[in-house]
């Protein structure tokens, strides 16, 4: 969210005030509907007065098709946002209220804690949060033992974590529901040149430089049309770039900006290594804070009694464990692009964050005539991230070979996509958050897929590479609700191929369902044992006695009339990236677009 939220700010909130304004769209856009049909007939009888006749007349009423679009599109959108604020009233307005209510917990609860001589020590209401929302200790009454100041202390670090974790996710939220509200409100492309294409915006009065130092300094957005990103950042210095480093550690998260750009290498990975360190830096130092901060054991527990110390532990216990396994998956990053130095191929980080998302290529996407990227299923986290990078090597190696010599391996690039909150769990049935046949992680992190193929495109360079790259997406299991969740529910995937292996469901019932690039080909393929029909079988049973919530994942892509059934070998789900089997072979084919050699199923 904009500024810095205080408990102040947080008291004064008022989310009715987002149903409001999405009431107000709503009245409008009702009053669009008759103003859209109306107003061809208005051109025609100007003023309502006698029909106004002839070549300019006509000339008018065909271009006036274009103006009923905007009407139709202002309609739409107002509509769209609308329902966006009602949504973030009811998210916003849920995580305010809990946040509430736990520094009212904090606050009021009296506690009462014992020493180890067995005494029991009155501690009264002894915390207050802060308007920074840091939980303090009231001062204590003279006389107590220090082991009851060194307890108080201990809780209030305790419940400062669980406060500013909700004062995270609010902020989270707020910035989340303000970028899809901010989108749903751009009208930009509404207003067409003579060619039906969005006019460019021009504004002579600022610069590249004067636009730099406005980003650096808050008071200007960075552009979000990764071409205009483009075109600014090839022509800043390198000072320009790092101010904007200094104020955006997520820089070179941004499509548009190039990976590796010559000259001061200024780019996407440089900068996103540098916030690699600084992320693994405090992953490593929240979890040693949390390791100093151990439930209080025997003989007296903290206080409480035997249970509620076997709940804090093992609550504290998962924390830390949920911690390691993230500061572990930074290292695998790391540890994945180190790998150049030791078998020549370069590679690139396209995107990472502290939320356990990246992007990593092989070689550079700017400069590759074919590009891939590889999307995984279930459990791929970042401590997967050197497995992956082996299955985008051999992929790349099928091309190779696929191209009988005409292709050399720098040619092509393979990005590894572990940019979403791919599910943790099979069946649904253990509660560890959501499972493999709930199609929300693969809607949820559409947008960051749809976003990175529209920057390779945006950033790509054609004269140095030789022509346009020809762009295929890869989905595996799970991560083909992704590639379909990234094509559908009113998205678009910039690929010009897309090759679905051992899929449960693309949330469409054709592959003319998926909005891709014109003339886009879809390829679909399953092992002979690969068991995923019978995981969709199971997640159908359990979904009918009530067990799981997902609302369906759409028609298998095999039973597709529509797109190509290409030969998947006869193993297992964990078969596609051996080398000797048709699908790897025919993946190579896919990343080449050479569609004619592709091996159809048997």
């Amino acid at each position: 969210m904009s500024g810095t939220l205080t408990r102040a700010l947080l008291e004064a909130m008022d989310p009715s005030a987002l149903g409001e304004i999405a009431s107000a769209m709503r009245t409008r856009a009702g009053k669009i509907e008759p103003e859209e049909a109306q107003f061809p007939h208005r051109l025609r009888f100007p003023a309502g007065g006698d029909e106004w006749t002839g070549q300019a007349s006509d000339a008018l009423q065909a271009r006036s098709t274009t103006t009923g679009r905007i009407y139709g599109e202002n309609h739409a959108r107002l509509i769209d946002t609308a329902g966006q604020l009602e949504q973030a009233e009811g998210f916003i307005g849920g995580s305010r209220n809990t946040l509430l209510q736990l520094i009212e917990g904090v606050e009021k609860d009296s506690i009462t804690l014992q020493t180890n001589d067995g005494l029991f020590w009155p501690c009264g209401e002894p915390f207050t949060v802060a308007d920074d929302f840091t939980v303090k200790v009231k001062p204590l009454p003279t006389g107590y033992p220090q082991q009851i100041f060194d307890a108080v202390n201990l809780l209030a670090a305790e419940l400062d974590i669980d406060v500013k974790n909700l004062v995270r996710q609010l902020e989270e939220l707020s910035d989340t529901w303000a970028g899809k509200i901010k989108q749903a409100l751009d009208l930009s492309k509404l207003a067409l040149n003579t060619k039906g294409q969005p006019f460019e915006p021009y504004d002579p009065s600022k610069t590249a430089h004067e636009q730099a130092k406005a980003i650096a300094a808050g008071s200007m957005d960075i552009p979000s049309d990764p071409k205009q990103l483009h075109d600014l950042w090839e022509q800043l210095s390198p000072k320009e770039k790092d101010d904007i480093y200094e104020r955006h550690h997520d820089i070179g998260n941004h499509g548009g900006i190039p990976f590796d750009p010559p000259g001061d290498h200024r780019g996407r990975s440089y900068y996103n290594e540098r916030h690699l360190g600084e992320i693994t830096e405090q992953k490593q130092q929240q979890l040693d804070e949390l390791r100093r901060q151990e439930p209080p054991g025997p003989p007296h527990f903290g206080g409480k009694t035997f249970g509620e110390y076997q709940k804090d532990y093992a609550d504290w216990k998962n924390k830390c464990t949920d911690l390691q396994n993230a500061v572990n998956g930074y290292h695998n990053v790391r540890d994945t692009l180190d790998r150049s130095s030791q078998d020549g191929r370069p590679r690139f980080l396209g995107f990472i964050d502290n939320k356990d998302h990246a992007e990593i290529s092989i070689y550079n996407p700017d400069y590759a005539l074919k590009h891939g990227t590889l999307v995984p299923g279930t459990f791929s986290d970042l401590t997967q991230a050197g497995d992956y990078d082996q299955k985008a090597r051999a992929i790349m190696q099928a091309a190779v070979d696929a191209s009988h010599g005409q292709l050399k391996e720098n040619q092509l690039s393979m990005t590894e996509f572990l940019n979403y909150d791919r599910p943790m769990t099979i069946s649904g049935i253990e509660g560890k958050g959501p499972w493999a046949g709930d199609p929300d992680p693969a809607l949820n992190g559409a947008k960051a897929l749809d976003d990175l193929q529209a920057g390779i495109r945006a950033s790509h360079d054609d004269a140095a590479a030789g022509g346009r790259s020809y762009n295929t997406v890869f989905g595996h299991s799970y991560g083909t609700v992704e590639v379909g969740a990234a094509a559908t529910h009113g998205n678009h995937l910039d690929a010009d191929a897309v090759a679905l292996l051992a899929s449960p469901g693309v949330l469409a019932d054709s592959a003319h369902g998926l909005s891709l690039a014109p003339k886009a080909e879809v390829f679909v393929g399953k092992g002979d044992w690969d068991p995923i029909d019978v995981a969709n079988i199971a997640g159908d049973l359990l979904d009918t006695v009530g067990l799981t919530d997902s609302v369906g994942l759409g028609v298998s892509p095999t039973e597709w009339a529509d797109a190509h059934q290409m030969d998947g070998g006869t193993g297992d789900h964990d078969s596609y990236w051996k080398p000797d089997n048709p699908a790897m072979k025919n993946m190579g084919h896919i990343l080449i677009g050479d569609n004619s050699h592709v091996t159809p199923s048997h």
